[in-house]
């Protein structure tokens, strides 16, 4: 798929395309067996990932990023020596998507009714430990 189809497949059915946070990570998708792969990372600052987290790694090829005249430019990873390269982005590659799983908080009130004190802190340790 072209970057752009990349992103919107693993948005609609993952999360993003991969950011790459450091070298493990990097090593990890240099064992792939595909050769030139979509990263999200694209445009000509290279600042932020396509679900826009700050870019603070970089694996660049010599000679890369390579000035592309004002074109729409995206990373791609050679899995072979897990280096990047840019190119432009209608071109057609392997991707990898990524999924963030989140930790969602809920709140919820509990209303008690006893004949306990239940600003004692020993009861409220109790009624937690119950709820838990």
């Amino acid at each position: 798929m072209t970057w752009y189809e990349a992103r919107t497949y693993c948005r609609s059915n993952y999360t993003d395309l991969v950011s790459v946070r450091n070298q493990s990570e990097n090593n990890q998708i240099e064992s792939l067996k595909k050769k030139r792969t979509w990263l999200g990372l694209h445009r000509k600052t290279w600042v932020y990932w396509s679900d826009q987290t700050p870019n603070t790694f970089t694996n660049w090829n010599e000679n890369h990023p390579q000035n592309t005249d004002d074109k729409e430019s995206c990373v791609l990873v050679d899995t072979t020596t897990g280096m990047w390269s840019n190119d432009a982005c209608d071109i057609k590659n392997y991707f990898i998507c990524q999924k963030v799983y989140s930790h969602q908080q809920q709140m919820f009130k509990l209303k008690f009714q006893s004949k306990a004190d239940l600003k004692d802190p020993a009861i409220q340790q109790q009624l937690l430990e119950q709820v838990q």
